[in-house]
């Protein structure tokens, strides 16, 4: 990390103001999120595929969700990362990935998994949810969250909507 902190340094064109993440990088900072304690609370990660407008949508409908998006996390420091290194860092900080990236992440997630590094999990949204939805994608994984947030996540990867039939059938019907 200090050798990304000290190249982030000499190469951002910002690098006199006090504004710009290189400057909190020179600090030493922790790359928290400056929007409230949602960075130390949350288990889930939006990726840069989801907007913000989704993570904002999903606390209209619960005020405490436990989400952040990928920018306001670390001060969007793994913006643009590549799959594997975000993977291994959410699995660092124990944190779930949301997002729609269906064609690298899974690949990527099971490589890690077969690997023995693992990771902390993942949600994607299937083809039928518009990534323009923002109001179905937050109803689909808030209502999901429900059910699944005690969940073990380590190495799961779950898919959004679920299929109906998994939702209503049961060995008990018949």
């Amino acid at each position: 990390m200090e050798s990304f902190s000290r190249r982030a340094v000499l190469n951002c064109p910002s690098r006199f103001s006090d504004s710009c993440v290189c400057s909190r990088l020179r600090e030493g900072s922790k790359h928290e999120s400056g929007r409230g304690s949602r960075a130390a609370t949350a288990r889930l990660l939006a990726d840069e595929n989801t907007s913000r407008r989704f993570a904002a949508a999903c606390r209209q409908f619960d005020a405490a969700f436990p989400i952040i998006h990928i920018s306001d996390w670390n001060d969007g420091a793994y913006l643009s990362v590549e799959d594997p290194a975000l993977l291994m860092a959410l699995r660092e900080s124990e944190m779930i990935l949301a997002g729609f990236d269906r064609a690298s992440v899974p690949m990527h997630a099971g490589q890690l998994t077969r690997e023995g590094l693992g990771h902390a999990g993942v949600i994607l949204f299937r083809r039928s949810v518009p990534a323009i939805a923002y109001g179905r994608q937050a109803r689909l994984l808030v209502n999901f969250w429900r059910e699944a947030a005690d969940w073990v996540w380590a190495d799961r990867i779950e898919c959004l909507p679920r299929p109906a039939a998994e939702d209503t059938y049961s060995l008990e019907t018949r």
